[in-house]
């Protein structure tokens, strides 16, 4: 029972989205009618600048680090947080409270991750360094990272669970940043 309140919690917590409440505080709009019309931290930021980037960044970050800390703090398995982890992305990229049309998720993936398995983490840090240098393009780095995870948790475990879980969170986080994928390649496309 507890396992399920917490993954309940989980999901709810990531629907809770800082970009909407960020856009009604700073302007008392809907993010969701303006610009890209995603409630994501870039979006914010275009429209009402870089404190409320960071404000959303932030705050959608430590959705995902307030969902692992409370899973870590139950003595909850590594599984279950990575159940967890996937919960708090769902809810941030389908929120009940707003229609299920949600963000992108990366601050809180990253929110999470960073709590979740550190070591991983900083393997994902410096491959998106890496590739930000090779590429010279926050996106292919960010989402070339993620690609990159379920090599690292496939290769590490003996299990598959946490693997898999990992497989499907990534799967999760490159689909919601499919038109920035393309928008991307089409660009690159366009200057050859």
């Amino acid at each position: 029972m507890e396992i399920m309140i917490v993954i309940i919690f989980s999901y709810l917590l990531g629907s809770i989205m800082s970009g909407y409440l960020v856009s009604k505080i700073f302007a008392g709009k809907d993010i969701r009618e303006m610009g890209s019309k995603n409630v994501g931290a870039r979006n914010a930021g275009t429209l009402f600048g870089k404190k409320a980037f960071f404000i959303t960044a932030i705050g959608d970050g430590l959705k995902g680090l307030v969902a692992i800390f409370i899973a870590k703090g139950l003595g909850l398995s590594i599984e279950v947080q990575a159940v967890v982890l996937l919960a708090v992305l769902v809810g941030h990229l389908f929120p009940i409270f707003l229609k299920f049309h949600g963000g992108k998720g990366i601050a809180t993936f990253i929110g999470s991750f960073l709590i979740f398995d550190f070591i991983s983490f900083l393997y994902f840090l410096a491959a998106f360094v890496l590739l930000a240098l090779l590429s010279r393009s926050a996106t292919i780095a960010v989402l070339g990272a993620f690609s990159l995870l379920p090599i690292l948790y496939f290769a590490t475990y003996e299990t598959t669970a946490v693997p898999l879980l990992i497989t499907v969170t990534v799967i999760l986080l490159l689909w919601a940043s499919r038109t920035n994928i393309i928008e991307k390649f089409a660009a690159n496309s366009s200057r050859k």
